[in-house]
């Protein structure tokens, strides 16, 4: 049985991260973040999701984005999160199998209030 949808409500923006698996590093190169960010610009697109802010740490990142839809920030993270799993474990030259995940659970999310802007 699939997991709900988190609570993601249209016009609201959010506060978005996610984690490496055991903290360990998923952008380990400068080419790494320029993938990353291009993935970022196409999906956000796709899934009518605006993104004001984003930083890259070595093991996480963090976006500030609202969805159109109400679906549209978890289709967006799944999308984000599986497509950018396949290119670290394809420029690893490995399989999942054999690094494990590259993300640490799900990803986070908080309605953004005054206090967070």
């Amino acid at each position: 049985m699939p997991r709900r949808l988190r609570f993601a409500p249209p016009g609201y923006w959010l506060h978005l991260t996610q984690r490496g698996n055991n903290k360990q590093p998923v952008f380990t190169a400068d080419e790494d973040r320029h993938h990353f960010l291009t993935l970022v610009g196409t999906l956000s697109e796709e899934r009518q999701v605006r993104v004001a802010a984003y930083t890259f740490m070595t093991n996480h990142f963090h976006l500030v984005a609202v969805g159109d839809r109400t679906d549209a920030i978890s289709l967006f993270m799944m999308d984000l999160n599986g497509q950018y799993a396949a290119y670290r474990n394809a420029t690893q030259r490995t399989t999942r199998c054999t690094i494990g995940h590259v993300w640490q659970h799900r990803f986070y999310s908080c309605v953004l209030d005054d206090a967070h802007w």
